[in-house]
């Protein structure tokens, strides 16, 4: 690739050598390059998956990366025809809310998909554009200001079939966007290989896990090292027993900063997630070692701290006395089901907690435990770093590889 020296016209800052001087873009309306005008999915209520039922695609079940989100899926019964079903290449786009923009292109893959009424679909006509090459460009800056702008309304925003035809797009010729799409592709077909490996990484843990701790009702694991197979059983208490509990409260949120300052140190906790601000408040200031469990949100969540913080909202603290170790009962938490009380806001408050009997071995054993799932989160952590890296670096390729026009050629 060579940078474009050209700062004029419908150019990419980043361009292929054989493509170089191939001149500028062409700029027409996404319409002009779509086999049909663009469809709205099926209005109806999703049903539980049966596989004797279409599977229903939604706004909800596409990813912030754009692909099918397998694992929740749903099915949709009503007679629905050929036409209903996505086919190779379709794009569909939500079209409302606050996810509208987001796309999702169909792949054979997912299996046979229905999609619904939230979702508009175009079908790219393959005699004038790629597929992937447009799918790529509905992600590019360009795209999500236009959508920025165009959804805008009062209530909730949205964007429907006409206005989405009437998009603006930069189209060079079918073999440098084939070039473009063969080069982008190569990325995304990296990265579902490193999230291939994260998903055995995280499978491996959560087997290791059903055999390192006893199962619910018994007192001794499947799986045990060597040094503890004659240690006997594991000692059942209630959490409450095992150290003090506390909970987080409200904070002012004008005492937050940003940014780590000398009256603002510590990192804020909020249902178990860090907030990416920082704080301080001496009544809520807990210190390293303690382990705080999500009251809402992703409840029961647990999270063993290594540093102070200040805890927030619904968040449950747990100070572990010196014969547990804080990062096994991190992991003895995870892998416990609790019983949510459904009245009003799901929760799971401290009283409730502090009353689940849980089965601890004695601290050698549990430090064992600790550090071998401690190795396992690395790499789970490694995996995932590597993983946003090239998520990174692909964004900013793609920001190169599609022009960006002036305010005046929009």
């Amino acid at each position: 690739m060579k940078i474009e020296q050209s700062k004029q016209g419908l150019v990419p800052k980043l361009r292929f050598p054989e493509f170089r001087d191939a001149g500028e873009w062409e700029m027409g309306l996404l319409g002009d390059y779509l086999a049909s005008h663009p469809e709205y999915g099926v209005n109806a209520q999703a049903v539980p998956f049966s596989e004797y039922l279409p599977t229903y695609l939604r706004i909800t079940d596409i990813s912030d990366e754009g692909d099918f989100i397998s694992d929740q899926k749903t099915s949709v019964d009503i007679n629905v025809t050929d036409r209903n079903y996505l086919k190779d290449g379709d794009i569909v786009i939500a079209r409302t809310g606050a996810s509208v923009g987001k796309s999702y292109r169909y792949k054979i893959t997912d299996g046979k998909l229905v999609f619904a009424g939230f979702l508009i679909r175009i079908r790219p006509n393959s005699k004038k554009v790629s597929s992937i090459f447009i799918h790529n460009f509905l992600t590019s800056k360009y795209y999500w200001e236009w959508v920025q702008i165009n959804s805008a309304r009062s209530g909730q925003p949205g964007i429907n079939g006409n206005e989405f035809a009437s998009f603006p797009v930069f189209i060079p010729s079918i073999l440098e966007q084939q070039k473009i799409a063969s080069c982008l592709s190569s990325l995304d077909d990296f990265i579902a290989i490193l999230k291939k490996k994260l998903e055995t990484l995280k499978l491996h843990k959560s087997s290791l896990m059903q055999k390192l701790f006893p199962a619910e009702g018994e007192s001794v694991p499947r799986l045990r090292f060597s040094e503890f197979r004659d240690a006997g059983e594991w000692e059942v208490k209630p959490l409450g027993e095992i150290g003090k509990f506390s909970v987080g409260g409200d904070v002012a949120r004008l005492d937050f900063r940003k940014e780590k300052d000398a009256e603002h140190p510590f990192p804020i906790y909020a249902n178990g997630a860090g907030e990416g601000i920082y704080g301080y408040s001496a009544t809520y200031l807990y210190n390293e070692g303690c382990v705080t469990v999500s009251g809402r949100g992703t409840l029961g969540l647990a999270n063993a701290r290594n540093a102070k913080f200040c805890a927030i909202v619904r968040l449950i603290v747990i100070m572990p006395n010196e014969s547990v170790a804080p990062i096994f009962l991190e992991e003895m938490i995870n892998s416990t089901t609790f019983a949510i009380e459904s009245t009003g806001i799901p929760q799971l408050t401290m009283p409730k907690i502090s009353k689940y009997r849980i089965a601890f071995p004695f601290l050698s054993e549990q430090q064992k435990i600790a550090d071998c799932l401690s190795s396992i989160n690395k790499l789970i952590k490694a995996q995932n770093q590597k993983i946003e890296a090239l998520k990174i670096y692909k964004k900013g390729i793609l920001q190169q590889l599609f022009p960006a026009p002036k305010e005046g050629e929009r």
